[in-house]
């Protein structure tokens, strides 16, 4: 049971790690060496969990890294949300930024096209 867990976790860590917005992600930071590592792992853990399960019923020392994994395949899925909500957050900033200077930029023109001479063209 454990290890359709963790597979089913697994899995749904190769799928961040394949999308399009980690993998920018991975470039902008300077990690995308790591995240293949990760998608790398995370490929062995579902092949080394295919042999478990048949092995877990006899062996206990295989149920307890069942149970271990566990833990650090959710810890891994918790890191990835958490690199993705700090990434949303950054790109929010940044969108929120530019739009401050396009207003600024707007009403700076509209100023100096108002009629009114500008601070710099006064004699």
């Amino acid at each position: 049971m454990a290890e359709e867990i963790i597979f089913s976790i697994a899995k749904n860590i190769l799928s961040k790690l394949g999308s399009y917005a980690l993998q920018q992600i991975g470039l902008a930071w300077g990690v995308k060496k790591e995240l293949k590592k990760m998608e790398n792992t995370m490929l062995t853990i579902q092949n080394v969990l295919v042999d478990a399960q048949k092995q877990q019923v006899s062996n206990l020392a295989v149920k307890e890294w069942l149970q271990r994994l566990k833990v650090v395949v959710y810890d891994d899925d918790d890191l990835l949300d958490e690199v993705a909500t700090e990434a949303l957050k950054r790109q929010r900033e940044t969108h929120r930024g530019m739009m401050r200077e396009e207003a600024g930029s707007s009403s700076q023109a509209g100023a100096t096209t108002s009629g009114q001479p500008s601070s710099s063209t006064r004699v």
